[in-house]
């Protein structure tokens, strides 16, 4: 089958975010299986590939030519535009896929554009930021939907009416497998709405625990300044860049820290780190606890440091408890479905239909 996926985002090289690494490692598996993908995403300027990617832009729109460009630079071919939403049809022209999936960045404009071209389109809701998605996403609540939590799919179903079928994001496992061996905390994605302010707060309080800090400092600073400058008179702190391997980072972790403050859809730091049996310290926003399931300690976003601070402590300190949460958050890693087949069966069902699969409700499986 050739699948398009739309990601009006940007996208690897240009991003590693959670979003570009699901799918990519999504696409990487279904070329596995047999299938033909294909990626149209956003573009940004900067660094020698934005740099090369633009004069290639440029050159392309004096010649009187499209803007788009593409590469193969993760595997398979990549289109790229300034305006993905307006590229779609020719996109769609060039590549004649079986599908199109709109994954993420401006849903609602890119899944209309896609809705126009006649094709099958199935929509993958990854958030619950409407104001995002660039414009009201009743207007495709006719499309078949999958959400990446149960949590997400309640609020499209309870806000829009819409019947989300579940599939959890693509975990490539043996990408993320390291042997339990770790000494520190690792908070992931340091940002305020990540819960950056409890995790710096947590660290001050817990001087006898080594933490280490995952993620770029933002550019012209935060409101907290820099992350790192907060952090650099702490001795049990380390700050560390992202790296592309994240069993780097999950080789140094005893526990994950994720004391979000957001409505996550999920909580993909916590699906990865289980798989190597890292039990999490997270809170109970969105999907989250989805993710962390009986493999980990929940509590509420605006708990008490003291209160985020003693369930780390407890954790840390209490073998029994720590050994525990590890055995079950290796059987939720294991329990997991990778979603592939049911994610197949979607795809299938929609392009059989043909014109028909333009109809309200959602598709595959319900977990």
């Amino acid at each position: 089958m050739k699948i398009l996926f739309i990601n009006t985002h940007y996208y690897m090289p240009q991003s590693v975010g959670g979003m570009s690494v699901t799918l990519h490692q999504l696409c990487s598996a279904l070329i596995e299986r047999g299938h033909e993908v294909s990626v149209l995403a956003g573009f940004r300027k900067g660094a020698l590939f934005g740099l090369r990617s633009s004069i290639a832009m440029k050159l392309r729109a004096l010649a009187g030519r499209s803007k788009l460009t593409f590469d193969r630079v993760p595997g398979y071919r990549v289109w790229r535009s300034w305006h993905p939403v307006a590229a779609i049809p020719e996109v769609c022209d060039a590549e004649m896929p079986d599908i199109v999936i709109v994954m993420g960045g401006k849903v609602v404009p890119a899944a209309k554009a896609a809705k126009g071209t006649g094709l099958p389109v199935l929509v993958q809701v990854h958030d619950v930021e409407l104001e995002f998605h660039d414009g009201d996403y009743g207007e495709i609540a006719d499309l078949p939907v999958i959400a990446n939590s149960q949590f997400t799919a309640s609020f499209y179903r309870d806000t829009f009416g819409a019947a989300p079928s579940v599939i959890y994001p693509y975990i490539r496992r043996e990408r993320y497998l390291v042997k339990q061996t770790g000494q520190s905390v690792a908070f992931i994605n340091p940002y305020v709405h990540k819960g950056l302010l409890v995790a710096i707060a947590v660290a001050r309080r817990c001087a006898e625990i080594p933490f280490i800090f995952v993620g770029n400092v933002p550019e012209g600073g935060d409101e907290l300044g820099t992350w790192a400058d907060q952090l650099a008179g702490l001795p049990n702190v380390r700050c560390l860049a992202p790296v592309s391997d994240m069993r780097a980072i999950y080789a140094q972790t005893r526990i994950l820290f994720a004391p979000s403050q957001w409505q996550e859809a999920f909580g993909r730091v916590a699906a990865e780190a289980q798989v190597s049996g890292i039990p999490v310290v997270g809170s109970g926003q969105g999907g989250l606890p989805e993710a962390i399931g009986g493999g980990g300690i929940v509590l509420p976003a605006d708990a008490p440091i003291d209160a985020w601070a003693e369930a780390l402590r407890r954790l840390w300190n209490d073998e029994h408890l720590f050994r525990e949460l590890q055995r079950t958050a290796l059987a939720e890693a294991q329990q997991r479905s990778e979603g592939l087949e049911e994610l197949e069966v979607a795809m299938n069902r929609l392009v059989s239909e043909g014109s028909s699969s333009q109809r309200r409700g959602g598709v595959g499986h319900e977990q």
